[in-house]
Order: C-alpha cells, then sequence, then structure tokens
C-alpha cells in the first residue's frame, strides 16, 4: 500500500479520500484502525482512517493518533499522511501540535512539513497567514467554529502554542524556486532542528511543488490540498473509477442531516427546504433537555419518506445566548453540549438508515458524521468520487444498497444535497 491518510474526523477523512479517488486511486475509509483486518484492504490503494480527535482533549489526541498510525504502520505504506482541517482548526492548547508529535514520536522523523491550504475551496497560505476566500481566518466567518475557535491566522505563532517543538515557515518564494531547491531548504532548516515547517501555498500548483520535494518522505501532514497532490506524485497513470453500477442498486429514499452551524451549511439546508426536502426541525433547548418527542419526530420522517418525500433534520435557529443558558444550567460547556445536539441529530437519521428507509444519507459536520457511523456500526467503506470538492460518496462494506456523504460543515455547493438526492 503506497500511502495512508490519518484524519482528525471522519469527514476530513472522506475529504482526503476523495482527492484520491477523483485521480483513479482505489481507496477504503476505515473509522477505527483497531478494528480493520489488513487482508481484507489488498485489492485497495490507500486507506484513510479517521480519529475522531479533533474535539478531544489534547492528551486524547495524541493517544488516538498515535495508535492509529501504529495500527496503519502495518500495512507498510510508503508514506502517511497526518490530516486536518484547511482551516487548521484548532484551540492553543491543541489538537493539531499534539497530532504531529504523536508522528515524530511513533515514527522518528526529524521534520514534518505543516500545510492545510485547499486552494479550490479558497484556503491558501502566505507568509504563514490562512487566509479563506481573500480575507484572514481570523477576520473571516470560518473563524467562529463552535468546538474550534480560530482566532489567530498566524499559523507559525498558532502551532507553537501547541507543541513545545520548534516550528519555521517555507514561504512563498521559497517553494516557487521548485522542488530541488526546496528540498535543500528544508534540509537545511531541519540541520537547524526546526521541527515543523509551515508552508505557503496560493494555487494548487505550488502544493504540487511542495509535494515533489516531499516523495520520498514517511511522513507529511496538511489539508486535502496535499492530498490530491500525494496522488498524483504516487500514482501516476491511474485510469478513472466508475460507480456507475452500484449506484443504481441503491434503496430508494434520501435523507440529510445536518449538526453544523456553518454559514454554508445554512444556506444547503436553505436551498434544499425549497427543493423538494421536507423540513423536519428540532428544538435545540428540547434537544438538550432531552424532552423531545423522538417517537414522533420518527414516524414524521417515516410516513413522509413512505410518501416519496426526502427529509432533512435540522436545528431551528434558536437564538445562541438562549442556548448557552440552558447548557449551563444542565452543567454542559458548549462543546458538550453542540457535541449533545449532534448527537440526537445523528441518532435520527441513523435509525432512518439502520431500518433500511432510505439509501443515501448526507450527514453536515464531523462530529455529527462520527456519532452517525458509531450508532450504524459501520467501520471500513469503499470511497466514491466526489460529488464536490471534499465531498465524496461513501459505500459501506456491511450494506451494499446505501450510500454516505460525510461533509465539513464548511463544504459543498449550494445544492448538494440535490446533487446527492438525483446521483446517478
Amino acid at each position: 500500500m503506497k500511502c495512508a491518510i490519518i484524519a482528525d474526523d471522519n469527514t476530513g477523512a472522506t475529504d482526503a479520500a476523495g482527492m484520491l479517488t477523483e485521480k483513479g486511486v482505489r481507496t477504503c475509509l476505515i473509522i477505527d484502525s483497531r478494528k480493520m483486518e489488513p487482508s481484507s484492504l489488498k485489492k485497495y490503494d490507500a486507506v484513510v482512517a479517521g480519529t475522531q480527535a479533533r474535539s478531544t482533549s489534547p492528551k486524547t489526541a495524541y493517544t488516538r493518533t498515535r495508535e492509529a498510525i501504529k495500527d496503519l504502520s502495518t500495512l507498510k505504506p510508503k508514506t502517511i499522511q497526518i490530516k486536518y482541517c484547511s482551516t487548521f482548526d484548532s484551540t492553543p492548547k491543541g489538537n493539531i501540535g499534539q497530532a504531529l508529535d504523536a508522528a515524530i514520536d511513533e515514527t522518528g522523523v526529524k521534520q514534518i512539513i505543516v500545510c492545510p491550504a485547499l486552494p479550490v475551496n479558497g484556503r491558501v497560505t502566505a507568509l504563514g497567514h490562512l487566509f479563506v476566500n481573500g480575507e484572514l481566518l481570523s477576520d473571516s466567518p470560518l473563524k467562529n467554529h463552535p468546538l474550534n475557535p480560530m482566532t489567530d491566522s498566524n499559523l507559525v505563532r498558532w502551532l507553537s502554542y501547541q507543541t513545545k517543538a520548534e516550528v519555521g515557515l517555507a514561504n512563498i518564494q521559497e517553494i516557487q524556486k521548485g522542488a530541488p531547491s526546496l528540498k535543500r531548504y528544508l534540509t537545511g532548516l531541519k540541520k537547524k532542528k526546526i521541527t515543523y515547517v509551515v508552508a505557503d501555498a496560493l494555487t494548487q500548483s505550488d502544493i504540487g511543488i511542495l509535494m515533489e520535494s516531499l516523495k520520498n518522505e514517511k511522513v507529511i501532514s496538511g489539508g486535502s490540498g496535499i492530498s490530491a497532490e500525494m496522488a498524483r506524485v504516487l500514482f501516476p497513470g491511474k485510469k478513472p473509477l466508475d460507480f456507475t453500477k452500484r449506484i443504481n442498486n441503491l434503496r430508494p429514499g434520501t435523507a440529510a442531516v445536518s449538526g453544523s452551524m456553518s454559514p454554508a451549511t445554512a444556506a444547503q439546508n436553505k436551498h434544499a427546504l425549497k427543493n423538494g426536502f421536507t423540513g423536519l426541525m428540532l428544538d435545540p433547548i428540547k434537544l438538550l433537555k432531552g424532552n423531545f418527542n423522538r417517537k414522533a419526530i420518527l414516524k414524521k420522517a417515516s410516513d413522509a419518506i413512505a410518501a416519496g418525500a426526502k427529509i432533512l433534520f435540522y436545528s431551528s435557529s434558536v437564538p445562541s445566548q438562549k442556548v448557552k443558558q440552558t447548557a449551563e444550567k444542565l452543567g454542559l460547556s458548549d462543546a458538550k453540549a453542540g457535541l449533545k445536539i449532534g448527537a440526537e441529530l445523528a441518532s435520527l437519521a441513523s435509525h432512518l438508515l439502520k431500518n433500511k428507509l432510505i439509501g443515501r444519507l448526507i450527514v453536515s459536520g464531523g462530529e455529527t458524521s462520527g456519532t452517525v457511523c458509531s450508532k450504524l456500526g459501520f467501520n471500513v467503506f469503499e470511497v466514491g468520487l466526489p460529488v464536490d470538492p471534499g465531498v465524496p460518496y461513501i459505500f459501506p462494506e456491511s450494506d451494499s444498497e446505501c450510500i454516505l456523504v460525510l461533509k465539513s460543515g464548511n463544504f459543498g455547493s449550494e445544492d448538494l444535497y440535490i446533487k446527492v438526492d438525483k446521483l446517478k
């Protein structure tokens, strides 16, 4: 197996995996690497594992990442990527620094590149600063992640808060000198004991130069932009993949669950409700208190699906201050409250798929996606092709008549849910 990718959540894992399949690389997604059976993975060129370490404690993030590296190393991959979000979502305490430290400690490498850029989705780095659609990340709407808010766009500084290792920069001038020159520059930084090197990238071609300089490295890190270049460099000449037959064999029925508060997801929900989806809105305060009528909601969903409707579970727009006050009364932090709401939404969607009422399920939000897979007991998926950049469909190996689309809250076009419903 030529490459393995270890992602901090399941939507990040599918994002990276889609970059590989788009280049013809047969790829599987594993939810829990401890449960994988290496002999069953022989038909794949690459493996991607989710760790759900994005919003855990820093100590847990380190442990989960190191365990996943150890598990996937039994497959003897040429290259391992530590994958995180292209907005570098983290806090001053972690968890990206801990994931990188785990890779250093487990593999013994002396230096890892840090390249979150994903130009196709408007995320670029310049002089070590992360920009989103032309704005500094810290000035953009994406800074307000409910669990991992990003208040500083300087990635060298931000990563330095999370690790004791030295953090340096390969600026755009060094990148654009070409791969041989860049490799010499990185070697010079290694001699100075610079362990992590944040890499500028304004275009996908810049990331291509970076990957050319790293093609013999054991460990790299970054967003799915570098995953795409890893596919190109490590798997030249692959033929396109075709999943048409499998899609045509899916059960009827489509549902979406919105566990993200991002502007992109809000726009997707709005578009879906205007274009044939039946909305089932849930009050987040009732969800937190546990006094909503789950049985009645599922009955509405089942009846609507039986009548040919497409379903969208989403949380009503109760003012965040009221939700916060309710969470405080229940002794819940903002993070735990968000996870609880997402878990309840995931439980509803999982019921529909488990009972074979639908064949297509879209899940928005990394934590919610992880909960869905856990409740369904799905662990291994074959990864299909992207519906939108960073948003592929995936086939559970234990259910041949359904697909899931696990997407980051900020990813996907406005009509994503419609595209998944009409996918052929």
